[in-house]
């Protein structure tokens, strides 16, 4: 299973708090989705520079909010917030820029198997109060 697709932005210097349903895609013709249980199960995330420096900016603090609905709440306090930067150029007046990306992973209690389940690109919405 490929990790699903969904950008964020982060707002520098604020609580980031979202609540993400984490689901497996079928096989057939139609697309479609089923709801992964994560009963006992661990997810975890980080935001990077790039997939290929690994260069950990922020890790996202995950709790299971229904696991049977396969609910999961990623946040990062706005003290770590505050201190993120954009890794490109900033254009003087812009306000929102690339940081970097993320992924979270589903580690599966009954089977051990590890899978990411979400990815994408993520922005930094600046602050001017920051």
């Amino acid at each position: 299973m490929g990790g699903r697709e969904n950008d964020i932005t982060i707002y520098q210097g604020d609580d980031f708090v979202k609540v993400l349903t984490l689901k497996v895609r079928n096989q057939g013709c139609l697309p479609s989705s089923t709801v992964i249980n994560i009963s006992g199960d661990t997810i975890s995330g980080n935001i990077v520079d790039n997939f290929d420096c690994l260069n950990v900016l922020a890790s996202f603090t995950c709790a299971v909010s229904n696991a049977s609905g396969g609910q999961v709440t990623v946040s990062i306090p706005a003290a770590v917030t505050a201190t993120l930067t954009p890794t490109n150029t900033v254009n003087a007046g812009q306000r929102l820029s690339y940081l970097g990306v993320y992924n979270l992973d589903w580690l599966s209690a009954s089977t051990g198997l590890k899978q990411r389940v979400i990815e994408g690109k993520v922005y930094i919405s600046r602050n001017a109060n920051t």
